[in-house]
């Protein structure tokens, strides 16, 4: 999806048959197209997600609690796996560790993936969202898996311009830490 004001060029490259097939291509501002490589040749296809419904973290402004400086909030939306957050402190009901995804605007949402860094991901996480990012509103609570897979967090559709993963428990024994999340949703 091109997010940005004007046409973008960009080259995708795709492992088909043993080797790397390229192709350039331009892309509309707002416009979606999708990949596949079948018998060497790269197709494309302009196509939209249903409603705009797509993943809304991207580019967005994250805060925590707290941090270790080598592990920033913001790194949970790079979609670069080596990166990650990392708290200072370990998580527990009485004092959990905050993720707020800032989304600049508001967006009816419905789902959230996680993949949590290697032996201290969140066990009790909280999804709660706002309009004002002060007054939340639980839309689900979940216990996630000790995995570094994908994980989803499904929950009703609801409006919010701040979407907050309040930790209330790690599988680690000193901190929590999450590789990736990708937030779901549409424009308001």
């Amino acid at each position: 999806m091109n997010d940005n004001h004007s046409n973008i060029s960009v080259r995708v490259s795709i492992w088909n048959m043993g080797v790397y097939r390229n192709k350039l291509v331009k892309i509309a501002p707002g416009a979606c197209q999708f990949f596949s490589a079948s018998n060497g040749i790269i197709a494309n296809k302009k196509s939209c997600f249903p409603g705009s419904y797509r993943n809304i973290s991207k580019g967005k402004q994250v805060t925590a609690d707290d941090y270790w400086p080598e592990n920033l909030p913001f790194s949970i939306i790079d979609e670069i796996d080596s990166t990650s957050y990392k708290s200072l402190l370990l998580p527990t009901a009485s004092t959990p560790q905050d993720l707020v995804v800032m989304l600049m605007g508001t967006f009816t949402c419905n789902k959230l993936n996680v993949k949590s860094s290697v032996g201290n991901g969140p066990e009790e996480v909280m999804v709660q969202t706002s309009i004002d990012g002060t007054n939340y509103t639980t839309a689900t609570t979940v216990s996630l898996l000790n995995t570094t897979d994908w994980q989803t967090i499904s929950f009703a559709n609801t409006d919010a311009t701040y979407v907050r993963l309040r930790m209330n428990s790690s599988f680690g024994a000193q901190n929590v830490g999450i590789s990736e999340i990708q937030l779901f949703g549409s424009p308001k």
